[in-house]
Order: structure tokens, then sequence, then C-alpha cells
């Protein structure tokens, strides 16, 4: 498994200040994430996206609740989201 990390140090002040103050709902929603609890996750991804619109890791990982909880986890899930794409 690969831990990843977003670097806000780098971003502008008003950016940094944004994605701080969604910092702890990312948080939740990804505990909910991991836990495999699809819609509660969502929900939070969608709360950090109203206050960061259109932000990668909060769509990519809302778009995969949204998915799971259309189609089924995949029997074997352990909570790593593999990624095709760049």
């Amino acid at each position: 498994m690969v831990s990843v990390f977003e670097v806000i140090d780098a971003c502008d002040e008003r950016s940094r200040a944004a994605k701080e103050a969604v910092k702890d709902t990312f948080a939740a929603a990804w505990t909910h994430l991991q836990a495999g609890e699809f819609g509660k996750a969502a929900k939070r991804f969608d709360r950090v996206l109203q206050q960061l619109p259109g932000d990668p890791p909060a769509t990519l990982h809302r778009d995969v609740c949204r998915r799971f909880l259309d189609d089924g986890a995949p029997r074997d899930w352990d909570g790593a989201t593999t990624m095709t794409s760049k």
C-alpha cells in the first residue's frame, strides 16, 4: 500500500486556508470510505467539494463511493483504490 499526502504549504494563502478548513471533513470522509461506509463517505466528500469545487482528491474518492454504491465494492476490496490513469 502507498500513502499519499497533499502538500499544502506550496499553495497560495487562499487555497491553503480553504484546504485547512475542510481537512477534518476530508479525514472523516476518508475514514468512512475505508470502513466501507460509502454513503456517509460520499456525503462528506460532497461537503468538501462545496468548499473546494473541483478538488481532485475529493472528486476521485467521492466518485469511487458513488461507483461502489451503484455497483457494489469488489468482493476482495481492501480499502485501496487502484489508479488506472494519471
